[in-house]
């Protein structure tokens, strides 16, 4: 880990997110990010015929999360009710992509030997890509909002899929893992390692899932055998609301309204949000998949 942390003091010495494009790397930056910009806002808007397939990013996510792509095999594009939030999601994870480039390019430009940038590993036929290797390390990209950075630091969790992605990673390749995490709020960098026994659990779960997912061929198979997550209680200021929020893996989710019967709301901020007045029965969701 020497390496990754003198990584993170170099780049939290440097305005790097002010001055990155100012230098001779503008055009590399560049690179690294137009492709993201396409897929996030341009070729990923429409509709494709491109075969669904598992990916080691989405393997900590819920399994009817995974799996309805696969039963659809085809791309819908985005949903027009929920076009304002899958647009934020698509800002939120192109920024993460800025971020990724960022740390490349001050590495090179500082001769940190980092190697293997995108690497395509496969594990159980999944296949991902890496952010890159330093130091034997295994190293992860993730850029995170000053609140979930702050409990993330405090105990790794995998809410959003990262142990897992992390553990797929590691397991694929025989090297130990570590995030290099940006915090979004206050512009800082930090490194942790993966924990083994995190790591361990996360692996066990890939190994069971994976094969079942793979087997189910009809959205009837898929009730029975798994259900959506269920909705969280809404906290505000330290005191329950009595309303139930949408779970955070499924926050983004454009099948979400297959699961839960959602009505708009407006929070405690002042913020538009969907909250689940009920979950949907095994019944109302085969209907509704049909439908679609």
């Amino acid at each position: 880990m020497k390496q990754l942390e003198s990584l993170v003091r170099v780049l939290n010495e440097e305005q790097v997110l002010h001055n990155a494009i100012e230098d001779d790397y503008a055009r590399e930056f560049l690179s690294l990010v137009t492709s993201s910009f396409t897929e996030k806002f341009l070729t990923g808007r429409t509709s494709t015929q491109k075969k669904h397939q598992l990916h080691v990013s989405g393997l900590g996510k819920p399994v009817v999360e995974q799996v309805l792509p696969l039963l659809l095999q085809q791309d819908r594009g985005f949903t027009s009710s929920y076009e304002p939030m899958l647009m934020a999601q698509a800002i939120i994870t192109s920024m993460g992509d800025w971020v990724e480039a960022i740390a490349i390019l001050t590495a090179r430009r500082h001769n940190f030997a980092i190697t293997d940038c995108q690497k395509r590993v496969s594990y159980l036929d999944v296949s991902g890509h890496i952010d890159f290797i330093l130091d034997g390390y295994v190293v992860d990209v993730k850029s995170m909002a000053g609140g979930y950075y702050g409990m993330f630091n405090h105990k790794q969790n995998d809410t959003r899929g990262y142990i897992t992605q992390a553990a797929v990673y590691s397991e694929a390749l025989g090297l130990p893992f570590a995030w290099l995490l940006f915090n979004n709020h206050t512009r800082m960098w930090s490194a942790h390692a993966l924990v083994e026994r995190d790591k361990q659990e996360a692996l066990v779960r890939v190994n069971r899932i994976v094969p079942k997912m793979r087997a189910i061929t009809s959205i009837e198979e898929m009730v029975v055998k798994f259900k959506a997550p269920d909705p969280v209680p809404e906290v505000f200021k330290h005191v329950a609301t009595g309303k139930l929020l949408t779970p955070t893996p499924m926050f983004f989710s454009r099948y979400k309204d297959l699961f839960y019967v959602l009505d708009k709301g407006i929070n405690g901020y002042k913020k538009e949000t969907y909250y689940v007045e009920r979950v949907r029965s095994p019944r109302e969701v085969i209907k509704r998949y049909h439908d679609m």
